[in-house]
């Protein structure tokens, strides 16, 4: 569960932040006004019947449209074309009106961004998170003007824009009064994104992704341009400012479209990258199925920039060929969250939506798609939902947004041989989060899929135990064999376990061998959940099993079998004949071990141990004597 603090998007740190700040700001603002001119509202009314009233809306308006024109390259590092318009207000008008103008301005933004959030149905928060955020950016920007006013006045004594000149003082002045503001914008803007989850790291990270030489050189010709309109607004007539104001515009335009090319190249040889990961990854013929699916949802999800990535398969026993199975592996913690909602993602897929009246519901995101995913399977093309709220309430599907904690989602069969024999699909928590370049990316990742399954079915058929689901007898000896060398090599400790159930043939002779079999396949699921990715587990014959823990001591390795020994006695089978009791008995070997040089040595020694256990009255764990030790083998008895 959440914690109340948690540092989200629309958290109670982000909050206090927004609302504590901004009030802050205006505070200091309004006593400032009410100081110089004895009141705020007179200021306001008077603006435009004083001589600079023109330059003011013009001004204002130059901000604006750059402002809008800049923020559509959605980057982080883009704040000089504002920083400069900035030194523009603070070199032009006295303090009172640079922090109003300013202040409006900031106002009008953040209006405009709701307006844009809210039209491509963006996450907003309530209602206290909207006002907070205009009151506090407008509350910024008009701190920031007083910041750079406060520099200049301490620069010049007198306002600049009253005794105007452009000497050696200026040269110094100015780029403080620059630097002031830079270096508070970044500040702040750093600041409410560490309050949302944003480390510094990261965002030096896209800083440098987003801000080339060239770039920044760029960008700074808009600032050194802004400090030319306000040479040339003191010293000479409007018209030229107004020139110089559309050469401006033009180059913040030009600097916009420039960054929206260079984040669709940087995405696209990210892409690139991650779809030879991916390309990688689904080319290795010696890999399981749920090893493929694993290594897919890693990379596969970055490449979409999805929260979820999910693979719909049908199963293979034909009983019920018309179901789709959804193939579920662990994934880790989404980016983002959902609106209005606080979730939680568990370590197994499942969400848990905590309600404000503190009941949690569980929810499996990826299996509630099934609909979703069976709709693909049944026209045979792709689908792609680009706002899932809108469309359940247009075409009343309400499990869409009951059930499912996205707001798109896309998927595409898998097909092979005009035959479909599963669904891939993405989902995200934002809205329009895929295109038509995802669509056919996620398409052209179907079809290596399939190659992909195809192999992973040829070596499973070589490798994999067909009842069991774990390796077979040769491919856990040439693993062994692998890890045996490596821990020689590397001077390192590893542990084979060897186990078999406890009086089996009972069961065989008392129910049958199809109980039998049922009790071998509950058991190979059981083991297999209490293990690490990295160990491996087998059948070696009959009813003996093999573990093996690479990378493990001794005494982990026998608390590693101590731990799966009691497992196995305390949760009975449960079978078509009913639920049957079971125990088992282990015998653990370890490297490295006095006498043993090879890996079937090792397995030898194991195997000895196992039959200790059992003579010594079963349900038991015996630790192998190294070889020509006298026997002395430690049990842990049930």
């Amino acid at each position: 569960m959440l914690s109340r603090f948690a540092r989200t998007p629309f958290g109670l740190p982000y909050k206090l932040l927004i609302w504590g700040l901004g009030l802050a700001f205006w505070s200091l603002v309004i006593v400032i006004e009410l100081k110089v001119l004895g009141g705020l509202w007179v200021d306001l009314f008077g603006l435009f019947r004083q001589r600079d009233g023109l330059a003011a809306a013009v001004f204002l308006l130059l901000l604006m449209v750059c402002t809008f024109l800049r923020r559509r390259s959605d980057a982080y590092a883009h704040l000089l074309a504002e920083d400069g318009l900035m030194v523009l207000f603070v070199l032009v008008f006295p303090t009172e009106l640079t922090i109003t103008l300013l202040g409006l301005a900031g106002v009008l933004e953040s209006i405009s961004q709701h307006a844009e959030r809210l039209q491509r149905r963006l996450p907003m928060g309530d209602w206290s998170i909207v006002l907070g955020e205009i009151i506090f950016q407008g509350g910024v920007a008009a701190f920031v003007g007083l910041t750079g006013s406060t520099v200049e006045q301490a620069g010049h004594f007198t306002e600049w824009h009253l005794a105007p000149r452009f000497g050696l003082r200026e040269l110094v002045v100015i780029p403080l009064i620059y630097l002031s503001i830079f270096t508070m914008r970044v500040s702040v803007s750093f600041l409410t994104m560490w309050t949302r989850g944003i480390s510094l790291a990261l965002f030096l990270q896209d800083v440098r992704a987003t801000q080339s030489v060239i770039t920044f050189l760029a960008e700074f010709a808009t600032v050194v341009l802004s400090i030319m309109i306000a040479v040339v607004y003191a010293r000479l007539d409007f018209l030229p400012v107004v020139a110089l104001g559309t050469v401006l515009v033009a180059l913040v335009a030009l600097l916009s479209k420039q960054a929206e090319a260079a984040a669709r190249q940087q995405r696209t040889i990210a892409e690139m990258k991650i779809l030879v990961g991916v390309g990688r990854a689904l080319s290795n013929p010696a890999q399981t199925r749920r090893e493929l699916l694993k290594a897919l949802y890693q990379e596969g999800r970055d490449l979409f920039r999805a929260d979820s990535l999910a693979v719909y398969l049908f199963p293979e026993d034909g009983h019920q060929p018309q179901i789709l199975e959804w193939q579920a592996v662990t994934t880790a913690r989404p980016k983002s969250e959902r609106r209005g909602t606080m979730l939680d993602f568990q370590q197994s897929g499942n969400w848990t939506a905590n309600s404000s009246t503190g009941e949690q519901v569980a929810l499996v995101p990826e299996r509630d798609a099934l609909g979703l995913a069976e709709w693909c399977v049944q026209h045979k093309q792709a689908l792609r939902l680009q706002d899932i709220e809108r469309e359940a309430a247009l075409y009343n599907y309400r499990w869409l947004t009951e059930r499912l904690p996205y707001r798109s989602w896309m998927g595409v069969p898998l097909e092979a041989e005009k035959k479909v024999l599963g669904v891939i699909s993405v989902a995200s928590q934002q809205p329009q989060a895929f295109s038509e370049q995802d669509e056919e990316m996620l398409r052209a990742l179907g079809q290596q899929l399939v190659g992909a399954l195809e192999k992973a079915r040829l070596y499973e058929l070589a490798t994999i135990d067909g009842l069991t689901g774990l390796l077979n007898a040769r491919a856990v000896r040439a693993r062994l064999a692998e890890v045996f060398a490596k821990t020689l090599a590397d001077n390192g400790q590893m542990g084979v376990l060897m186990f078999d159930i406890d009086f089996f043939k009972k069961v065989n002779d008392t129910y049958g061998h199809e109980v039998g079999n049922e009790v071998l396949q509950y058991l190979s699921k059981l083991v297999r959940s209490k293990l690490r990715d990295t160990d491996i587990a087998g059948r070696y014959g009959g009813e003996e099993f093999i573990v093996i823990l690479p990378q493990t001591p001794v005494k982990g390795a026998l608390d590693v079998a101590e731990r799966l020994r009691r497992h196995i006695a305390a949760r009975p089978v449960p079978t078509t004949a009913g639920e049957l009791p079971i125990t088992a008995s282990f015998g653990v070997a370890y490297l490295p071990m006095p006498g043993v040089t090879t890996p079937d040595k090792l397995v030898e020694v194991a195997d000895q141990a196992l039959y200790a256990s059992k003579r010594n009255g079963r349900n038991q764990v015996t630790l192998a004597s190294a070889p020509g030790v006298s026997e002395s083998e430690t049990s842990a008895p049930a």
